[in-house]
């Protein structure tokens, strides 16, 4: 976790998850960036509920200069454990709660790709084919 919090800050992201950086384990990390935010690590993360919905942009590490807009939940439950073990369930709203689905996303084999509208991956088809290394 402290490996993929270095990363990620390298990286100027607010989110990484584990299979990002070539592990198979239910991992992610995160720190929204905003005034008081900390480093939060989550394991076996798992939205249990879901509120609301909202539309806004993402973009991702492994999409490097790509952004779109993403419909996800305004605000989720979420059950994980914490780096010491301890099962908690939390609420978390607005940026926090997107972060936290597009990561969880990444552990469910989901990426920015899968929730690009068509249009979007007309865009961005020669930076997609450039990513995958067909061009």
């Amino acid at each position: 976790a402290r490996e993929m919090l270095r990363i990620m800050h390298e990286s100027n992201g607010v989110g990484l998850a584990a299979p990002q950086v070539g592990w198979s384990v239910r991992l992610l990390v995160l720190n929204a960036g905003e005034e008081g935010s900390v480093d939060e690590v989550y394991v076996n993360p798992r939205i249990v509920r879901r509120r609301g919905k909202v539309v806004g942009e993402e973009g991702c590490l492994s999409f490097p200069g790509i952004y779109v807009q993403v419909e996800r939940a305004k605000e989720i439950d979420i059950e994980f454990q914490d780096e010491d073990g301890q099962i908690k369930t939390e609420t978390r709203a607005d940026f926090r709660a997107r972060i936290l689905q597009h990561e969880i996303d990444h552990l469910e084999n989901v990426l920015l790709l899968h929730r690009m509208s068509p249009a979007d991956r007309v865009k961005y088809k020669h930076d997609l084919e450039s990513l995958a290394g067909r061009t």
